[in-house]
């Protein structure tokens, strides 16, 4: 992971800028926590969190609107791929 995008993530976690319930639009995965980057507030960073060892894992990123900074082709082949799985 860039070291950019890692300290992104723990400074929004920091903030208590987390959350159990997707953001509007997004499709909910089952163990995810959506981390509100404090940087840019519509990037959320999709992460899964491994309570015993207290680590995040970024799976993804996840943005709304028509100027996001994640193409949505990314959300999109996640979601298609997910769909096609046996």
């Amino acid at each position: 992971m860039r070291p950019e995008i890692a300290g992104r993530v723990a400074r929004a976690w920091a903030a208590g800028r987390v959350s159990d319930e997707p953001p509007a639009g997004a499709a909910a995965q089952r163990g995810s926590v959506y981390v509100r980057d404090a940087e840019r507030p519509q990037l959320v960073w999709v992460c899964l969190h491994d309570r015993p060892r207290n680590e995040l894992l970024v799976v993804t990123a996840w943005e709304a609107g028509e100027d996001a900074a994640v193409p949505r082709r990314y959300t999109d082949a996640i979601r298609d791929r997910r769909r096609r799985a046996p």
